[in-house]
């Protein structure tokens, strides 16, 4: 198992703001993964007897709590009633492959986007939807280079049977092309690995969200936009990070037409890309 670029994606970490439509995640801890969210605050200065003795009780409890739970990890042991006030760290992932080949991680950075590996089951029961499937990204959070998967991310539905896809969205905008794909074992329901390539939030703060172009423009420019029996469908406007853009990602639209596919950037109005949707047989 390779350690590859961890500290750097560490670095890169820092809290964004995107809107997917889905809850916001638990309020943050600042537990270690496995010990319990909830701890009593210990009182200082001067206390009553009595405050005293139900603090001392109430210390014990969660110590012995935390001991408990420290000692046994949380798949293995089949607790997960902390699955989502806690996160898995790089090491203990590290120890489950230790224990078990089915399991294994590894996180690189590739083209300015953080890939991830993760193989192995992550959740106690079957995957009934997409919402199962929030909760093992929530406690895989920073490994997949996310801050908060309910805000970051949005489920693309539609997608292959026994595989689940969420988009990476910023400001409202889909993150080109950056997403995290889930896939499941058809006969046991059970996750066999997660896969992402998302782009830090370090790098889209790097993005203008200034007014872009108007659409009228663009048709004077490109005579194609008007040609197209789709012509009438707005574009897409999304933040393109693919290949030589991703240190530098830009706003761009996105038209997909019946023949082809064009991205535009958004602000300057210049071709980015363009491929064929033709089949040729």
């Amino acid at each position: 198992m390779k350690r590859k670029w961890y500290a750097l994606i560490t670095a890169l970490l820092l809290l964004g703001t995107s809107a997917c439509g889905g809850s916001n995640l638990a309020p943050e801890k600042t537990e270690s993964a496995g010990v319990p969210a909830a701890e009593s605050e210990k009182g200082t200065g001067n206390t009553e007897s009595t405050e005293s003795t139900e603090s001392t009780e109430s210390t014990e409890s969660t110590e012995s709590t935390e001991s408990t739970e420290s000692t046994e990890s949380s798949y293995f042991s089949g607790e997960y009633s902390q699955l989502t006030d806690r996160e898995y760290t790089y090491e203990e992932l590290e120890e489950f492959h230790n224990q078990s080949e089915d399991y294994d991680v590894t996180v690189s950075v590739e083209e300015g986007k953080i890939h991830t590996e993760i193989d192995g089951n992550l959740y106690p029961e079957k995957i009934r939807n997409e919402e199962d499937v929030f909760k093992v990204l929530v406690s895989v959070r920073s490994l997949l280079g996310l801050v908060n998967p309910y805000q970051q991310l949005c489920f693309e539905p539609g997608t292959v049977e026994n595989r689940y896809r969420f988009i990476q969205m910023y400001e409202g905008l889909e993150v080109y092309p950056s997403y995290v794909q889930v896939n499941i074992d058809e006969n046991t329901g059970l996750i066999l690995n997660i896969s992402s390539y998302i782009t830090p939030v370090e790098t889209l703060k790097k993005v203008s969200l200034a007014p872009p172009v108007s659409i009228e423009e663009l048709k004077t420019k490109y005579s194609w936009i008007k040609k197209e029996p789709e012509a009438a469908e707005e574009p897409q406007t999304l933040i393109y990070t693919r290949e030589d853009f991703g240190d530098r990602p830009v706003m761009a639209y996105l038209f997909d037409r019946e023949t082809a596919t064009y991205i535009i950037d958004a602000h300057t109005g210049e071709m980015i890309t363009q491929w064929s949707n033709l089949i040729y047989g």
